[in-house]
């Protein structure tokens, strides 16, 4: 054994440390290797894995088992904070890999950050489109309180018309109504 592969650990070793199943560890080891990272393989081409690969699976334990991460987006995140450590030692083939993996990383991140700014715009759209909302409730309360004065207005200059209007009752006025 190489001096490598005397620190590294097997599957059934390290689900032992995490306190997980041999399957759910290489469910976890194969979402990151389709996500570019890179594990070291023993001659039966089997991982072996090093006190590096641990702390990244005990990282994705965590954002899966504490965070609530579904595996595919804990895998990248763990890919890509554990990157710089695991292409130290890549061939160039999977320099390649990487590489497009990084493009990847980068076009997902741009489309995020184009539909955070998207939702921003909507936001401040929709926040303009409140305050002319509250304009127009505004001149329409105005508007009604204004209505409603002129039609008092108009009642009491009907009223007041109409007083006018009715002869005065007076002493021999009403005495007539008696003959």
């Amino acid at each position: 054994m190489t001096t490598e592969q005397d620190k590294s650990f097997s599957t059934k070793d390290v689900s032992l440390q995490l306190n997980v199943g041999t399957s759910t560890l290489r469910k976890w080891a194969i979402s990151m290797e389709k996500h570019g990272y890179v594990f070291t393989k023993n001659t039966n081409q089997r991982r072996a894995f090093t006190e590096e690969d641990i702390t990244a699976l005990e990282y994705i334990q965590q954002l899966i088992q504490k965070e609530h991460f579904s595996l595919t987006n804990a895998a990248k995140v763990v890919v890509t904070r554990f990157k710089n450590q695991a292409a130290e030692s890549e061939t160039p083939a999977v320099q390649e890999e990487s590489d497009l993996a990084e493009r990847t990383a980068q076009r997902y991140n741009m489309l995020l950050n184009e539909m955070l700014r998207n939702t921003m715009d909507q936001n401040e759209k929709l926040e303009r489109h409140e305050q002319l909302l509250n304009q127009i409730t505004e001149q329409i309360s105005t508007s009604d309180q204004k209505s409603a004065e002129r039609e008092q207005l108009l009642l009491d200059t009907i009223k007041r018309l109409t007083e006018e209007d009715k002869p005065k009752k007076t002493w021999w006025n009403v005495a007539s109504w008696f003959r």
